[in-house]
């Protein structure tokens, strides 16, 4: 797993799953199988294919949003 912070991209031996589990709910969201991004950085969000989300982080990093996933984050968010 690779951990996007400022200009530093370390590589964790750790699983995603694992992270998590040990990151708090409330601010970080689990997008999809490939990532966890924290909310607080959200530029936009956009609907997407088979009404899925697309997520534009304020580094320009986008990230669409698994079809389940999506129905969560509409529950959590009230988006």
């Amino acid at each position: 797993m690779k951990v996007h912070f400022e200009n530093k991209k370390p590589l964790l031996h750790k699983s995603l799953t694992y992270m998590e589990s040990r990151l708090p709910e409330d601010v970080f969201f689990r997008a999809n199988r490939q990532y966890i991004f924290n909310m607080d950085y959200i530029k936009k969000i956009e609907p997407y294919f088979n009404s899925t989300l697309l997520i534009e982080l304020q580094n320009g990093q986008r990230i669409d949003l698994s079809q389940r996933q999506s129905v969560k984050f509409r529950e959590i968010t009230g988006v």
